[in-house]
């Protein structure tokens, strides 16, 4: 898995291939096809993995207020993909994504939980029946957001990325400016800015 990480992230998942990961880790393109039918089957495991480690990436904030979750949970998203370029791009923009295959989709599923979780928290007041569509909102500006960040030219930095996709983010739910938020909280025990760097 790491030999084919490192490749598709130097060359692409068009110019992947089984015989170039075999080459890597010093084995036969025959050994090889005992893991993985064919080239799909090895995209597909990685697309997984992906969608595994971005779930964790989704989950890490350890903060108890939700609003700062969801700030968290949204600068994760966009870091993943910056860290993650090609793999965020195999996951999400290829015949591999979330709805095209299915074990990408039932795995996604879970990352897609995450958010929706954090919104149902009494303070965001959403409706169990509309919970759903507000997270596809804020995950479609979060795609978007990465989408320019890692398809885009680098006009602003990821910084900037986070904050205006947190801000887009607050606004879809009626939320404060999160630096209205940080300039009354900042000074509560252990709580630092919800964004650091400016526009």
């Amino acid at each position: 898995m790491k030999a084919g990480l490192e490749l598709l992230e130097q060359q692409g998942a068009e110019r992947l291939t089984l015989a170039a990961v075999a080459k890597r880790i010093g084995v036969t393109a025959a050994a090889l096809y005992r893991h993985f039918p064919d080239k799909e089957g090895l995209l597909v495991r990685l697309a997984a993995d992906g969608f595994t480690r971005f779930d964790a990436a989704l989950r890490a904030s350890t903060v108890e207020d939700p609003i700062r979750k969801l700030a968290d949970l949204c600068d994760a998203y966009l870091a993943f993909a910056r860290e993650n370029p090609a793999v965020y791009t195999l996951m999400f923009g290829s015949k591999l994504h979330p709805g095209a295959h299915p074990e990408t989709s039932r795995i996604s599923a879970r990352s897609f939980s995450a958010l929706t979780e954090v919104l149902g928290a009494p303070v965001f007041a959403i409706a169990e029946d509309r919970r759903v569509a507000r997270a596809v909102q804020i995950w479609a500006q979060c795609h978007g957001s990465a989408a320019l960040m890692t398809m885009g030219p680098p006009s602003i930095t990821f910084e900037q990325h986070a904050r205006l996709t947190t801000q887009a983010v607050f606004r879809i739910l009626g939320l404060p400016d999160p630096a209205a938020i940080d300039d009354r909280n900042m000074s509560a025990a252990g709580q630092g800015p919800l964004f650091r760097g400016g526009c």
